[in-house]
Parts: structure tokens; C-alpha cells; sequence
């Protein structure tokens, strides 16, 4: 067996604290090489004793969970009782050693008062990049609230985008906000380290978990923004395309649907209708979604209903529409594609086998292993560590200049359209490359399409997802056009990205293999459906789709039939973050080796690995979980409460919180006292819980629960909507919500999203508007390709470039 090399191998992190989201970023970091020391306390982390359990506590031997289990493979652990003066001192030569501090705790001022805060530790380490994770940031107003997922969505307005106008506030099942707050506190250490491989210098990485559900949640803002208003919910359809949705068969349920004309014509001759495709209440978008959206799902619906899956999926994708069929976790772990691509794996523990999501991470050279299984408890101690490992900096420091981002001086090639590869670019613009959009003579079909900024033909999509970036036109058809494409490789440009079905960049010549051999040191990355490689990967996929087929849409909403979204387009904009994590780690690998790779990002892998929390029911019990509500598996006193006036959501995810709880509620929680003798008992007596919480919620306030929790540290929130939240002065102060004023006269203000991991040295942020079609074509080729302004008309009068 051929053992590769890892990416970050030879670094240290330190994990401390506490919550799924520190866990993952953990894991993530471990898959990609670091060695992780997780820090623990002398009752071991609260994740061990969520059930289902595999050993129980007892006789002071600390068990495990399935979840810890899944959560903190590859890592070791040690045990600290860091309020004592020995263990904390212990703990400063922990970090003294490392690369990488890792820390998480309800309150910000828990690592003041342990002396472990950012400027005490940074005095003592410099090169340390120390990660901070918390609920809303540092100078938000909300900084020290306490906070889960579920009180996220609440004041993140998302709980009334998701479901039906006819349903209560209604949650992502999945734990949403943890799962791309890991993700982008994984993104900012590495993204950091690979500024300290010229600074030498550390620094402080933050991120919150409002901040990354913000950022998430940005493609709806197009409505809000065009509109002034929320769209309306409406289950799986999408404001801005019709037919889009999860449709009825004859044995199952399909998601499918369409974007833009052309693609409606392909539908209607699938279905053997063409008569639609000219027919005055269907021929127009702005007629499909805004008139006639009912009549024209009927005309899928009735089309479907005679039909299975089988012979659905087949006629869909031979007319090149994404279709794809609403799997639950029973189906997914048995999925040939995701078993082929290594997202479904197992360990061997003493309690009996695991099973768990692989590494998201396809890279060539360095690609992400789970290393297994997790650590028992205390397996090690912090002497065990001492002495053995110096924190890797560079001989010669070259600081970044004031203004400088971690990745200035890189050029990328972004061949994006849509949603996920373009959102890519902005990330990467954001933190200093130089991104340059290539586009067709027409232009990226998602862009053109309603609602437009006012005074422009180019939609609020596009303003949000290109921000940052340049743009150069190139018909790639043309093999001039191809010619000017490995060209640039080969003298100025770094990195290509691209989320083309995977014949497009074999048609034009354009491939890795191709690239690479301009230039050697080329890291290339696909966003796909399905990934590069297994049975599926030829298909064509939109976010829905994949929602459905990696089992993540079964986990929300109420009831099987009446199925819901996770957001808004979750799969385009989580799987960037990804890509964005391996683009980072080729790139410390290229620092050390000069060698480039190809790095796949498959969003079914993505979506798949967030179904986390339904599998130790399946794999333990054989029970299939789904349709969560608002309630989560690893969590109890966890719902949404009808108060006198309102819904009030309260989320306790930890032993001191469901405590804190009891002490809220007074003499209304003597009964669950009664019953409850441990905080860990509670798991058993869910409906018990949530009908004590009920009933003494309904004759107060919502916003008046929310305070009383929030006073006494549990996780608490009254649902808003998108345009509140966007109104909130908490919000206000993380500066998530960027406006521009465009060069483009009349074209008024444009807004954007900023960028939600915050780096104190060599800091992100979106620096300008979407640009205009091919504005920087003549720049590139005369400026930078040396072409004359002759060679350059002539291109453009044979149509190779715009």
C-alpha cells in the first residue's frame, strides 16, 4: 500500500474547549496532516456522554459516545484541570509548542479569566496562530450570549425561509451553523499558516458561528436586497426558477428543475410537451415563477406521476436536467458513489465497529485520511509532548505590508459559473488573490437572470457571487481563446478553478492533465456534483438534487411529502469552503515540495458528511432518523415553544446548561427534578421535557424567556426574519453586509457579503463590485500577454474573445 503524504504534516494544534464545531475544526485539521492534542477536562468532553453511548462512565473511568467517536478520530487526548495553577502551566508549555491553538467556550471572557486569551498568549508565542470560535465575535453586541445552532438560525432569519408559509419558524434538521463554522475556523488556521510561511508571524484567527451561517445564508439576501422583503416559503421551490422543486412519482419523490430558457425547452421535450415551450403562460421566466408557477408544476407533476424513479432519473439526465432521487440515511451509507469515493468508512474500537463520513479532501498529492479511531480518554499525558516538537517557521520573515492579504501575489484562473466555484473566487479575492472570472461572449447564464440591481441588466446573484474579482471573455471554443488559456498558465496564473460538467474542460483542451504540463506547479480544483470519479460523476447536478441524494433533505422539515430545503442553495455554498481548505493546503505542500495537484470537491460529499447525526441511530439500532422539526438527535430541552405571543426557541446542548435550566424554570420544573436524577438522563424523557418547557412558556412573552435564558446562560431566541436580522445592530458590528458604490453611472448602490473569517495581521475583505463583462479582457492580453492592440482587435473580430 503506497502511504502519501499529508499536506500539514509536521504541525501541532492544540483543541480546547468545547462544542461539535470545535471538534469537526479539529478533525479537519487532523485529516489533513496536523498532529491534534485535544484538551480535556477531568470529566472528559461533554460529547462523550451524549447518546447513544458505547461505554458508560463508571468507577471513574470516563466511556465515549458514537458521537465523540465520529467527531475526534485522529486525534490524541490528554486531561487538564486548567483552573489549577499546575495543569494551567502545563497547558502554556502545551501551546508554547504548537503551531496552532484552537479554543471554544460559550463565554469570551472564560480564556481571559484562565489567562489563555489571545494577547496574553500571543506575548509569549508570536508565531502562534491562535483560533478563536464563538457564537457572535468578539465586538459583537451578542459576544458573551450564550448560543447553539438552533438559537442561530433563529436570529439569523433563516428559520422563516425554510418550510411552508402554513408552518411554525422551522430549523435546518442538520446542526447547520456548527458544521460551516468548523469549516471556516479549519479554512482561517491553515489560510494563516500559509501567511506565516513569509511573515513568520502568528496571529489571531476568528470566527463565529452567526458569521458563517451569515455568509451561508447569502445567496437569499439577493431577495431581500431587490425587494426589501423576505421571499415567501415555499418548501423546496426556488424564488428565482420554475420548475424547481421535489416532485411526487409513482413510488418516490424526484428533485429536479431548471434554470433559464433554454433549459425549460430541454424539460418540455423531455416530457414530450413542446408545446409549452412557446405557450404565452410558460415560454418566459419572469412568466413561470411570477404567474403561472402552480400551473406549469402541475404540468411536471402530472407528467411524474405515472412514473418511477428508475425511469425518471435516466429520461431526465439524457436531456442534460439534474435529477436525482430523496434518499434517507438507509440508502445513503449503501450509496456505490459515496462508498467508491471513501465516505463511508469504519473503525474497530473496543466497544465494537464505527461508522463514520470520510475526509471531504480529494486531493492528489496530499489527500485527507481519517486516522482512527478517536482517543480514549486522558490516553496521554501533556509531559508526554514536551520537548518534542518547535513550531515550523521560516528562515527569512518577509512581513505582509499593511493591506496585504494572506494570499496577495496569487493568480487564479476562476472558470466558474453558477453558484459554487464563482463564490470560491470571491473567497480567495477577498484574502488578496488576484481572481480573474472567464466568462462567455454571453456572459454566466445564473447571472442574467431576475431580480437585476436597479439601473443594470446583471441580477443581485452576481453581484454577490463575483464580487471581488476581474473578468476576461474568452470563447473557449475558438482555439485561439484556448491557446490564450495555457498561455497564462504557464506564465502568470497559480491556480484554476472550475465547476463544469466534466466533459466541458475536456472539450476545450483545458483539463489538469493538459494544464499542468504549462506548468507543473498548477494546483487545479473541480467543484462537482457528484466528484471526478464513480458512477455518477458524468452526471449533472444542481444543490437540491444533491440535497435529496445525500440524505440531507430527509433530516429537515416536519413529515415525509411536505420535504424542505437546508437553506438556500447549502450545497454551492459550503462546498467552496472546502475546496478553499485543500487550495490551502496544496499550496503550503507546493511551499515544500514545488509540486502543484488536483484537488475534487464533490458537494454530495459535502451534504453527506452534515448527515452525521442520524448515523449512530442507524448503525446502533437500525432506525432511520429524519424530519427533525426543531429538534436535533444529540440534544434534549431543544425545541421551538409557543410563548403567548411568539415561538421562542431554546437550545441546551450541554450537562451546566440543562442545569441552568432547571434553575430558570423554578418551581415549573419540580416534576423533570422528580424524574431527571443526572443531567445525562434527560435524553430519555425528551417529550416529558418539551411538554414541562411548553407549558411554562405559554403564558409568558417569547422575548421574555429569551431574556431570562440568556441571563442565566442557556441558549435562547425569538425567530426573525431575514430583514430583521439584517436590520440588528449586532449584525451591523461584524460588517458582514458590504455597500459599493459602482463605477458604472446609474447603476446605484450595490451590496455584497464580506468574508467571515477575520484575521487580525493580513485581514479579508471584499475590496470591490462584481466586475462587467469582459472589462479586463484588453488588460490581460495587451498588459500582461504583451499582445498588440492589432492581434487583440483581431481576436475580438473572430469572436475568441470578448
Amino acid at each position: 500500500m503506497c502511504v502519501m503524504e499529508s499536506a500539514l504534516q509536521g504541525l501541532r494544534a492544540i483543541e480546547f474547549g468545547e462544542g461539535e464545531g470545535l471538534a469537526l475544526a479539529g478533525r479537519y485539521l487532523a485529516e489533513l496532516g496536523v498532529e491534534v492534542i485535544k484538551v480535556e477536562g477531568p470529566k472528559g468532553d461533554g460529547l462523550r456522554r451524549i447518546p447513544p453511548v458505547l461505554k458508560p462512565s463508571k468507577d471513574g473511568e470516563v466511556g465515549t459516545s458514537y458521537l465523540f467517536e465520529m467527531l475526534n478520530v485522529g486525534k490524541r487526548s490528554i486531561t487538564l484541570d486548567v483552573r489549577k495553577m499546575e495543569d494551567n502551566d502545563k497547558l502554556i508549555k502545551l501551546i508554547e509548542s504548537a503551531d496552532f491553538f484552537i479554543e471554544a467556550h460559550q463565554r469570551l471572557d472564560t480564556v481571559v479569566e484562565l489567562g489563555l486569551d489571545y494577547p496574553t498568549i500571543s506575548e509569549m508565542c508570536p508565531e502562534l496562530i491562535y483560533t478563536s470560535i464563538s457564537g457572535f465575535g468578539v465586538n459583537s453586541a451578542y459576544a458573551n450570549k450564550p448560543w447553539s445552532d438552533i438559537a442561530i438560525q433563529a436570529r439569523g432569519g433563516s428559520m422563516y425561509m425554510m418550510g411552508y408559509e402554513s408552518d411554525p419558524p422551522t430549523k435546518s434538521g442538520a446542526s447547520y451553523s456548527e458544521y460551516v463554522l468548523a469549516l471556516d475556523a479549519a479554512l482561517g488556521s491553515v489560510m494563516a499558516y500559509y501567511s506565516r510561511l513569509d511573515s513568520g508571524e502568528g496571529q489571531l484567527v476568528e470566527v463565529s458561528a452567526m458569521d458563517s451561517f451569515d455568509f451561508t445564508n447569502g445567496n437569499t439576501w439577493q431577495w431581500m436586497l431587490a425587494k426589501g422583503t423576505r421571499p415567501l416559503r415555499s418548501g423546496t421551490s426556488h424564488p428565482t426558477s420554475t420548475p424547481y422543486g421535489v416532485f411526487p412519482t409513482k413510488d418516490g419523490y424526484i428533485a429536479t428543475g431548471v434554470s433559464g430558457n433554454p433549459q425549460w425547452a430541454l424539460m418540455c421535450k423531455c416530457m414530450n410537451r413542446e408545446d409549452l415551450i412557446d405557450d404565452p403562460r410558460t415560454a418566459e421566466v419572469y412568466d413561470r415563477i411570477n404567474n403561472y408557477q402552480d400551473f406549469t408544476n402541475q404540468q411536471v407533476i402530472d407528467w411524474m406521476a405515472d412514473k418511477t424513479n428508475e425511469e425518471l432519473v435516466p429520461m431526465l439526465t439524457e436531456y442534460k436536467l439534474a435529477a436525482g432521487s430523496v434518499n434517507y440515511i438507509d440508502q445513503v451509507v449503501n450509496d456505490e458513489q459515496l462508498i467508491g469515493r471513501g465516505m463511508i468508512t469504519k473503525f474497530a474500537t473496543d466497544e465494537g465497529e464505527v461508522y463514520l463520513p470520510g475526509s471531504m479532501f480529494s486531493l492528489s498529492e496530499t489527500p485527507g485520511v481519517v486516522r482512527g479511531p478517536a482517543p480514549k480518554f486522558a490516553e496521554a499525558k501533556a509531559e508526554d509532548f514536551f520537548g518534542n516538537h518547535v513550531p515550523v517557521v521560516p528562515a527569512e520573515k518577509h512581513p505582509k505590508r499593511p493591506g496585504e492579504g494572506p494570499l496577495s501575489g496569487l493568480n487564479v484562473l476562476n472558470f466558474g459559473r453558477y453558484l459554487a466555484a464563482p463564490l470560491l473566487g470571491v473567497y480567495l479575492a477577498a484574502y488578496g488573490a488576484n481572481v480573474v472570472k472567464v466568462e462567455p461572449p454571453a456572459g454566466d447564464a445564473i447571472t442574467l437572470q431576475p431580480p437585476y440591481v436597479e439601473g443594470g441588466t446583471r441580477n443581485y446573484i452576481f453581484h454577490l457571487l463575483d464580487a471581488g474579482m476581474g473578468c476576461m471573455s474568452l470563447n473557449l471554443a475558438h482555439e485561439d481563446a484556448q491557446q490564450i488559456v495555457h498561455d497564462l498558465v504557464k506564465s502568470t496564473f497559480d491556480v484554476v478553478i472550475e465547476n463544469n460538467s466534466t466533459s466541458v474542460m475536456t472539450k476545450y483542451h483545458c483539463t489538469y492533465r493538459e494544464l499542468k504540463e504549462e506548468n507543473p506547479a498548477l494546483i487545479y480544483a473541480s467543484l462537482s456534483g457528484y466528484g471526478q470519479t464513480g458512477p455518477k460523476s458524468h452526471l449533472l447536478a444542481m444543490d437540491q438534487q444533491v440535497q435529496c441524494e445525500s440524505g440531507l433533505l430527509s433530516l429537515s422539515g416536519w413529515e415525509k411529502g411536505k420535504f424542505t430545503r437546508t437553506a438556500d442553495s447549502f450545497s454551492d455554498t459550503v462546498t467552496p469552503r472546502v475546496a478553499m481548505i485543500g487550495i490551502l493546503s496544496a499550496l503550503c505542500y507546493r511551499r515544500k515540495t514545488g509540486k502543484g495537484q488536483y484537488m475534487d470537491a464533490a458537494m454530495q460529499d459535502v451534504d453527506t458528511f452534515l448527515t452525521y447525526s442520524a448515523w449512530p441511530a442507524w448503525f446502533t439500532e437500525g432506525k432511520v432518523l429524519s424530519h427533525y422539526g426543531n429538534t436535533y438527535p444529540f440534544a434534549v430541552a431543544y425545541n421551538g415553544y409557543h410563548a403567548l405571543d411568539d415561538m421562542v426557541v431554546i437550545g441546551v446542548m450541554s450537562d451546566d446548561q440543562w442545569l441552568a435550566l432547571l434553575d430558570v424554570m423554578g418551581p415549573a420544573a419540580d416534576g423533570l427534578r422528580a424524574v431527571i436524577e443526572k443531567p445525562s438522563d434527560r435524553f430519555a424523557h425528551r417529550e416529558m421535557i418539551d411538554d414541562a418547557i411548553g407549558s411554562w412558556v405559554a403564558d409568558k412573552k417569547a422575548q421574555d424567556v429569551a431574556d431570562l435564558c440568556d441571563e442565566h446562560g442557556v441558549p435562547a431566541a425569538v425567530p426573525v426574519d431575514l430583514v430583521a436580522h439584517l436590520n440588528d445592530e449586532a449584525f451591523a458590528d461584524r460588517e458582514m453586509h458590504l455597500e459599493f458604490i459602482h463605477p458604472i453611472p446609474g447603476l446605484g448602490p450595490v451590496y455584497t457579503l464580506n468574508t467571515p473569517v477575520k484575521l487580525s495581521k493580513t485581514p479579508g475583505r471584499v475590496k470591490k463590485p462584481a466586475p462587467e463583462l469582459g472589462e479586463d479582457t484588453g488588460k490581460i492580453l495587451i498588459g500582461m500577454m504583451g499582445k498588440s492592440q492589432e492581434e487583440f482587435s483581431r481576436l475580438r473580430n473572430e469572436n475568441a474573445v470578448l
